[in-house]
């Protein structure tokens, strides 16, 4: 599975695709003052709510 990340300057928009299938979705305010620690944790809590694993993530991509 593929975890994009788009940041821009309002939101960040996250994606996980199962090949071309877009399987979750979200969109969150960007923070600029939010560490890396903070977004990974933040990741996990979006994931753990959604019931999926982090562990099925293969590939990332982030963009701006």
């Amino acid at each position: 599975m593929l975890l994009a990340i788009n940041v821009n300057n309002t939101y960040t928009k996250i994606g996980v695709y199962s090949g071309a299938r877009l399987a979750l979705n979200w969109r969150l305010q960007t923070e600029p003052g939010r560490t890396a620690d903070e977004y990974g944790v933040f990741l996990l809590g979006l994931f753990e709510a959604a019931g999926a694993m982090v562990s099925t993530i293969d590939a990332v991509i982030v963009a701006s």
